[in-house]
């Protein structure tokens, strides 16, 4: 397109080429348009990426969702914890547009120390995307628990003195008493010493 005379469009751009005395120019049209937007989507970022928490206490943290490219759907936020140990709760379940949850973790104080890690999900249609917190859980009990049967005071014994009971019932009828305690023992998860 070639404008004759006047100012040119602001859309049109001058092209002018020169060879010695000769020039000659041309108008070409340009169009401009704005970058296409993304797919709707969402993020979800924590407020820490680490917590430390002593055993019979507790911690916190946020989450903050935010929406992109125009997303106005309710995301629904799931969470969990993994080993299984902290019980981890959610002030809310889900958020629509832009916004935060708040995350609690409780440490019992049985709990085993160690490392767990706490994971917000966020759900919305075919959408989903995480959050993680690694948590570290210190003064519990360790990792390997003690064996009760070496020390007979804190396990669950029971000893029977068999002479006695030979004397008293017989040889024939302390035989089958003898194999209905054991067999009660092993339902009872108990553990039976014989003595002679």
């Amino acid at each position: 397109m070639v404008v004759l005379g006047g100012p040119i469009p602001k859309n049109m751009v001058t092209i002018t080429g020169t060879s010695g005395p000769v020039t000659h120019t041309t108008n070409v049209a340009v169009t401009v348009t704005a970058p296409a937007p993304g797919t709707p989507d969402f993020t979800l970022t924590t407020s820490v990426d680490s917590l430390t928490i002593t055993a019979g206490n507790s911690g916190t943290a946020k989450i903050t969702l935010d929406p992109k490219y125009g997303f106005d759907n309710t995301v629904d936020l799931t969470i969990t914890a993994a080993p299984i140990g902290p019980a981890v709760t959610l002030s809310r379940t889900s958020i629509s547009g832009k916004g935060s949850a708040t995350v609690t973790i409780n440490v019992s104080n049985d709990i085993v120390s160690g490392t767990y890690t706490v994971t917000v999900l966020g759900t919305s249609g075919n959408l989903a995307h995480k959050a993680q917190i690694t948590v570290t859980i210190s003064g519990a009990t360790s990792q390997t628990q003690s064996d009760t049967s070496s020390n007979p005071s804190k396990s669950n014994i029971f000893r029977i003195a068999t002479k006695p009971l030979i004397q008293i019932v017989g040889g024939a009828v302390l035989v089958g008493l003898l194999a209905a305690i054991v067999a009660l023992s092993k339902s009872w998860n108990q553990k039976i010493f014989l003595s002679f």
